[in-house]
């Protein structure tokens, strides 16, 4: 498990462009996630998100949704709501290995 300080680990995933993405946890980065895209709770919390976008961009922070979706749901889910920040699908668990995360009602935040 992650403590607080930590370095997050190195991870590559392809977002919901079927680009291949690896944060630069060096720079300022928010990384939230919910359990499935298109449900009440996560498309809240994804719109949250989205209306707070120009303030995390305009600080220069990335922002990145990560779920157990695939890379299709990630495309629809971020059509429908207006995404700006990069949807990373985690089908495979490899964040939530490398991370020890699990899902959970909160956020977290690294």
């Amino acid at each position: 498990m992650l403590e607080p300080g930590d370095p997050a680990p190195e991870v590559t995933a392809r977002n919901q462009h079927g680009e291949s993405v690896t944060p630069d946890f060096a720079e300022p980065t928010v990384v939230y996630f919910y359990p499935k895209d298109f449900t009440g709770g996560c498309t809240i919390e994804a719109n949250d998100f989205q209306d707070a976008y120009p303030e995390f961009e305009e600080l220069g922070v990335a922002v990145y949704g990560v779920s157990m979706d695939d890379v299709e749901s990630h495309a629809d889910f971020a059509e429908a709501e207006g995404s700006c920040s990069t949807c990373w699908p985690t089908r495979t668990g490899r964040w939530r290995r490398r991370s020890a995360s699990r899902p959970t009602r909160g956020t977290p935040v690294a």
